[in-house]
């Protein structure tokens, strides 16, 4: 069964694990138990034969840092522009799969009734390897609802050792707003997930 994580609960998991002095590894740790041990005396006549077994466990790791919203204060009046993005870092062990859903742009729900009801947002999402810094995916500027599905190929088998365990996640987001934005909060709340493979 695959394992799909909301990114906001992880995100939650993720702070709480900070408040607690956890933060991921340098890289791998190790534990280490002897065994088959052996304690008789050995008929010296004979050939004696030894078993050693050799155990190796890799637990599934998977850590989450960053951020992943924005949020803007805009004052003035005419037409304006602004760019804002948000960067995480993805440390995997396993081959995971990113997927958008609910992206749009953002509705007013709150302020005056007049003008129009939603800001224009557009979005560019990019995957790095944090290791080499080789740029993997960029997406382009594309509007917000086609965020949506995007992973279905791109973001489909990001593989540990094409991002050396480390894959960087940025969501950029454009908000274009008119003269006719008027005063309100305007809010839009997408997801990330992220599936283990």
């Amino acid at each position: 069964m695959k394992a799909k994580l909301i990114l906001i609960l992880l995100l939650t998991s993720c702070f709480a694990a900070l408040l607690h002095g956890q933060t991921p590894n340098a890289g791998r740790t190790f534990s280490y138990q002897a065994s088959d041990s052996i304690a008789s005396s050995i008929d010296p006549s004979r050939a004696t034969t030894l078993n050693s077994k050799t155990t190796i466990e890799v637990k599934p790791y998977l850590y989450l840092s960053g951020t992943i919203g924005a949020n803007w204060v805009v004052s003035g009046w005419g037409v304006g522009s602004n760019t804002q993005s948000s960067r995480l870092q993805i440390f995997h062990d396993e081959t995971i799969s990113i997927l958008l859903a609910g992206f749009d742009n953002p509705l007013k729900s709150t302020g005056t009734k007049n003008g129009k009801q939603t800001v224009d947002m557009r979005g560019q999402l990019r995957l790095w390897s944090g290791i080499s810094g080789a740029l993997l995916v960029d997406t382009g500027l594309v509007n917000a609802p086609d965020l949506n599905g995007l992973g279905l190929a791109e973001f489909k088998a990001i593989d540990p050792g094409m991002t050396g365990g480390l894959s960087i996640l940025e969501l950029s987001r454009t908000i274009d707003l008119t003269p006719d934005d008027g005063p309100g909060v305007y809010t839009n709340i997408g997801t990330i997930s992220i599936s283990r493979n």
